[in-house]
This record gives C-alpha cells, sequence and structure tokens, in this order.
C-alpha cells in the first residue's frame, strides 16, 4: 500500500551529511533521524556536488578532510556558482581545533564543530542555523515578489540614489522612452523631465527627503527621448534602509495622466457650457422683469428731457434752481438704469473663474435687484438680513448663480403675499463656513419628492417652465467652490435652502 503525506502536513527538513567516513555518517544520520530529520549521505565532494544540482536540501553538515575536492572547497563552489536553490546553510564538523583551520573554514560555511562534539550541542546549531535559512529564503521570496511587481507595474517607476540618479527602472518606464535598461541606469533623473521645471522637481524631492511635505505628488512633463512633453503624475516615496543612514533612496512612481488632463478639460468646457445655458436661461425668465424695471426711469427721463427741450424751444426762462431739480432727477433715473444693466450685465457675462474674498451683502443685493420686479409682480416680499460687513472666499459668479437659482424657484413655487427671507448663521471661529439660509414660506416640498431634488433633469414644474436643472447645477457649483448645498422643507410650510460658504 502506497503511503501519501497530507498538503497540510510540515515538510520535515532535509539535511545532507557530506564525509568520506561511513561509520560517521550512519551515527549522524541515526541521530538527525530520532530528531525527526530526514537525511541523505555523499562520501565525496564531486558527488555532493552533482546531488546538490539534483536535490534539494535545508542544510549541509560538512567534513573538511575528503580525499579529492575537499569540504572547504565543495563550500566555496557551493557559495560562489550557487549551487542548490536558495541559500543553504553550512556546518563544517571536523577535527581541526586550529583556529586558521576555524578561519579558514568560515570564509564559506556558517558554523564551525569541531570533533569530538555534543548531540545537544549539534542539535542546537542545527535549529539555529535552519531558522536562520527560513528567513534568508522568506526575505528572497519576497524580494523576489517586490522585484516582479516593480517590473510588471503598469506604472512607470524608477529608483533614485541621494545624488538623483537613476538606480533602477521598470519595464514600463523603458517601454515609455523606448530605451533600454542599461541604458538609462545611471542617468540623472532631469535628462528625463523638461528642463523647464528642474529647479521644481529638485526643490520637490529635497522637501521629501527633509519631510517639509505633507503632499507627496505631483504633476510634472516628461521629456527624454519621447520628446513628447507628456505630463504625468507622479507619486514620490522616500525609503531609507536605516535610521543612521544620512541619504534616502527614492522611489518614483509615474502614471501618464494627459489622457486624463485632456477628459477634464474637455469637461469643465462642457460644464461651463451648461452654466452659461443656465445663466442665458435665468436671463431669458428675467428678462420681461429687467424690461419694466427700466421703463419706469426711462419714462422719467423722457418726460423731464421733452419737458426742458419744450421751455427752450418756447423761449421760457428756467430758473438755475429749477433747471439742476430737472437734471439730479434725470441723472438719477440715468443711474438706476445703469445699475439694472450693470447687474445684468454681471450676471450674464462669460467669466474666468476666480476664488476671491467677496460681499455677502453686495452678491445677494445685485441678485435681488435683478429679481425684484418678479418679487413685486407676484407681491412676493424679499428681505435680506445679512449685515454689509460679512465676507466670504468664493467664485463671486458661481454664488449669483445659486443665488439666482434658489430664488427663481421660490419666486415659482409662492403664492401672493408669501415672504422670502436671506439670514446668515455666523460662528466666532473663523475657519468655520458661514451658514447662508434662503428661506420661503411657500407650499413646501413632499417628502416622496425630496431624495429626487438635485437629480438632473427631475422637476415639478409644468412642462415647458422648466427643464429640471437649477439644483443640480447649483449643487455642482457648490461643490466647485468647496461649500455645500442642503434643503430642509416641509409641505404647507415652507423651504429653507442652506448654503455653506467658506470664509476663508
Amino acid at each position: 500500500m502506497n503511503s501519501s503525506v497530507s498538503p497540510n502536513k510540515k515538510r520535515s527538513p532535509r539535511i545532507l551529511v557530506i564525509d568520506d567516513d561511513i561509520s560517521v555518517i550512519e551515527l549522524v544520520r541515526d541521530f538527525l533521524t530520532l530528531e525527526g530529520f530526514e537525511s541523505d549521505s555523499c562520501t565525496s565532494g564531486e558527488e555532493a556536488i552533482e546531488y546538490l544540482m539534483q536535490n534539494h536540501v535545508d542544510l549541509i553538515l560538512l567534513d573538511i578532510v575528503m580525499p579529492g575536492m575537499g569540504g572547504i572547497e565543495v563550500a566555496r563552489k557551493i557559495r560562489e556558482d550557487s549551487i542548490g536553490k536558495g541559500f543553504i546553510p553550512i556546518i563544517i564538523i571536523s577535527a581541526m581545533v586550529d583556529e586558521k583551520d576555524k578561519v579558514l573554514g568560515l570564509q564559506y560555511a556558517d558554523d564551525y564543530i569541531t570533533k569530538p562534539f555534543s548531540y545537544d550541542e549539534l542539535k542546537a546549531r542545527i535549529n539555529a542555523l535552519l531558522r536562520l535559512s527560513q528567513l534568508q529564503n522568506e526575505l528572497r521570496v519576497s524580494k523576489e515578489r517586490y522585484q516582479y511587481l516593480y517590473e510588471n507595474i503598469p506604472e512607470m517607476c524608477i529608483s533614485l540614489d541621494k545624488d538623483r540618479t537613476i538606480s533602477d527602472c521598470n519595464t514600463e518606464f523603458c517601454k515609455c522612452f523606448g530605451v533600454e535598461k542599461g541604458k538609462i541606469i545611471g542617468r540623472s533623473v532631469l535628462d528625463f523631465f523638461n528642463s523647464d521645471e528642474h529647479g521644481l522637481l529638485l526643490s520637490f524631492f529635497d522637501s521629501l527627503q527633509s519631510q517639509k511635505v505633507s503632499d507627496n505628488s505631483h504633476v510634472f512633463r516628461m521629456s527624454g527621448s519621447t520628446g513628447k512633453g507628456d505630463p504625468v503624475y507622479v507619486t514620490i516615496r522616500a525609503v531609507c534602509p536605516s535610521e543612521h543612514e544620512t541619504g534616502l533612496d527614492i522611489i518614483a512612481a509615474m502614471k501618464d495622466v494627459s489622457k486624463s488632463i485632456e477628459l477634464e478639460k474637455q469637461q469643465k468646457l462642457a460644464r461651463q457650457q451648461l452654466y452659461r445655458s443656465a445663466r442665458m436661461a435665468s436671463i431669458g425668465s428675467l428678462a420681461s422683469g429687467t424690461a419694466h424695471e427700466m421703463n419706469n426711469p426711462l419714462t422719467a427721463i423722457l418726460g423731464f428731457s421733452d419737458a426742458l427741450l419744450h421751455r427752450f424751444e418756447a423761449n421760457e426762462e428756467i430758473r438755475d434752481n429749477e433747471l439742476k431739480q430737472y437734471l439730479g432727477i434725470i441723472k438719477a433715473e440715468a443711474l438706476r438704469c445703469r445699475d439694472v444693466v450693470d447687474n445684468l450685465l454681471k450676471f450674464s457675462r462669460d467669466y474666468e473663474s476666480q476664488v476671491e474674498k467677496v460681499s455677502l451683502f453686495d452678491c445677494i443685493h445685485s441678485v435681488i435687484s435683478l429679481m425684484n420686479t418678479r418679487a413685486k409682480k407676484k407681491s412676493i416680499k424679499i428681505i435680506d438680513n445679512v449685515s454689509r460687513d460679512v465676507f466670504v472666499n468664493i467664485d463671486v459668479q458661481k454664488i449669483r448663480q445659486v443665488l439666482v437659482n434658489i430664488i427663481s424657484n421660490s419666486l415659482d413655487f409662492c403664492e401672493s403675499g408669501s415672504q422670502i427671507k436671506i439670514d446668515a448663521d455666523i460662528t466666532e471661529d473663523e475657519n468655520d463656513p458661514i451658514r447662508l439660509k434662503v428661506s420661503d414660506t411657500g407650499p413646501g416640498i413632499s417628502q416622496d419628492v425630496q431624495p429626487k431634488i438635485f437629480d438632473p433633469f427631475f422637476t415639478t414644474k409644468e412642462v415647458g417652465k422648466g427643464v429640471g436643472l437649477g439644483l443640480t447645477i447649483s449643487y455642482k457649483l457648490m461643490e466647485e467652490c468647496q461649500g455645500s448645498i442642503n434643503i430642509i422643507s416641509e409641505e404647507n410650510i415652507g423651504t429653507t435652502v442652506i448654503l455653506e460658504i467658506p470664509r476663508n
């Protein structure tokens, strides 16, 4: 009957005994068997070398004096020619007790025992070296796995020494530049990046090495052999083998993000076009109100201008105080027209996104000026309780767009006689955002609708009166401003929109 070994059962270490004395071999092998080791033997150095080329062993017990190839030569060949798999500990067992013999033996062996010896000592030394062998092999496997990952990771990797010279690189990096590894190792890392970024690159490495930066990522442009100048996202890790070592080795992992950057540009352009369309749609809804807002001051300007012209043509005397009064009214009404146009232009013009410290009062006031005519038509009162000394750090055009969307929604849904109130909650901590609340006394939002209010194209308005993008765009705009938007609503009581706006 054939016996089989369970796959879960741990294999016993195999020890090779090399000695030309058969009686010594038998004694040692009997001891090893009793201690639970597997063993085999060779009676010459030549036989041992051939055996090791064909078989795996975990440890070698080796005699020095043998006919033909001696023990020292066997140990040397095992070490220098890497005979066998991995690290194999060698214990020399010899009757030679001279210190010179021990020193010579330990050049290639890992331990030296003189005959006669005790089996307890031999067992202790075998176990110690087997533990060392296990650690060595685990380290070798770990290194091989690391090297495999380093070589085959789908990102470019390079290793740099303290002089910023490339000491290693992986397959992906070689493929990027179409150069063999041998022609890359030893070159400066600067050879592979645009010259106008060399200073920034070195400063980046220096800051990392001195641990002065917390963010170890940056976008640089590559050059070198490709000449493309492709942007790559460089993630850098500092590796220090010893706390006493003065220089840090650096591993840089690089990912080509040129497509991502181009996609981000296209998405940014698409968002800008969407925001512009939203602004144009808002301007369309504000057009009638703006025309009405302009009509009253223009009527006054035309009326007083005609009156003055008529009196001049009739050669009527106009006293100075009368003329001054007429011109004052004309100027005041002209300024009203200018303010209406200015507010509309501020809201409608294309612009480069820019975050700056602005007066929240001014932002709200310009939006209310645009919305007032619609509010008056529905007898809805807009109350602004935000003081003039409140400042926020934000893109002014984006916050205007958000406020127009929110107030416009309130005006659409609120009945005649409702109120829209704007308040600001401000804490003493300058790092806390300002919570701007826009509350109305309208019909509120039903519970089943509330989870969908920020979904694109979701609207409860009648067909043709809304496309359902106002709140979606507002949500995205607040996100881009490092802020947030939230809505609290209760049916038949009203709705409160809360904007968290950064102060710094």
